[in-house]
């Protein structure tokens, strides 16, 4: 059933990745004289090229593009300038003390597949508070999410202009080869820098490429690892770890130095017919973003 958006406002979580950025211009250029409000959240674990990426399309899209960050029951207003990163060296130096990722781990566990709460508590709740905060409530908005029409098993509520128009991974492809700029990540690297929805594969591969990546969260494993909301007690057990199956950072580390392990950029280069379809290739997911809304 195709939803058709009738509210006052159209609401795009904007992801920062290629697919994201593409319904923002689809939707102004077929939908020019609607209300939006474009919104990013920033958890502070992107790469640096997708907030570069999500500047040029604030930027070339003329878009009033606001950037939010987790604060525990509230929001904080940033931009591209002021955006927590992570990898800061002051912040590096000071174990991420003022991390938003660390304020939400400190209220709500370490996340993983049995505590999926990262992309609700970091995203999803600090949009909607800062649409609050405007006099904007649900009953204002639709949400475009873009997801394409090769994704239609995706769809669920919401409204989704690019699966309606019949967009695909490949439109998506050809319309940013002739952009003037791109998001500038491989397919392994996605947004999110080392996100548990990745595959061990994916994750190995980021490992080996730079294990740096890794520091924020083996900080956090070391606080927060024995740390249980009381609430959660009778469904979790210490120690936590983020990744799928209670697997730890050493478990990737492991894997990367294997003899004989296949980079995720190397995958063309072998049978994928075999290996790509083994254990560490399972849940291949996040090759941009998270849905903020499902």
């Amino acid at each position: 059933m195709i939803k058709i958006p009738n509210k006052e406002y159209i609401l795009v979580s904007f992801s920062g990745g290629e697919t994201s950025a593409y319904m923002i211009g689809w939707l102004l250029k077929n939908y020019p004289n609607r209300k939006y409000k474009f919104v990013f959240a920033n958890t502070g674990e992107e790469n640096e090229e997708t907030l570069f990426f999500a500047k040029q399309v604030q930027d070339y899209y003329n878009i009033d593009l606001v950037w939010v960050e987790y604060e525990e029951l509230s929001f904080k207003i940033v931009d591209f300038e002021t955006a927590y990163r992570s990898h800061n060296p002051i912040e590096i130096a000071n174990k991420w003390q003022n991390h938003p990722f660390r304020k939400y781990i400190s209220k709500f566990m370490i996340p993983n597949k049995q505590n999926m709460t990262c992309t609700r508590d970091l995203k999803e709740n600090p949009i909607r508070r800062y649409l609050s905060s405007i006099g904007i409530t649900k009953k204002h908005y639709d949400i475009a999410i873009g997801i394409r029409a090769d994704e239609i098993d995706r769809i669920n509520k919401h409204y989704y202009p690019l699966a309606y128009a019949g967009i695909t991974k490949e439109h998506i492809h050809k319309y940013w080869a002739k952009m003037p700029f791109r998001l500038e990540l491989d397919e392994h690297q996605g947004n999110c820098k080392t996100c548990w929805k990745k595959s061990f594969r994916k994750l190995a591969t980021l490992y080996k490429e730079n294990s740096s990546q890794y520091d924020f969260f083996k900080q956090m494993r070391l606080e927060y690892g024995d740390y249980i909301r009381p609430t959660q007690a009778h469904r979790l057990t210490a120690p936590m770890y983020f990744f799928r199956d209670n697997k730890d950072i050493d478990y990737i580390e492991k894997l990367s130095k294997e003899q004989g392990f296949k980079p995720f950029t190397d995958i063309k280069k072998y049978n994928m017919q075999t290996d790509i379809f083994d254990y560490i290739d399972k849940n291949n997911g996040c090759i941009e973003s998270c849905e903020v809304f499902s």
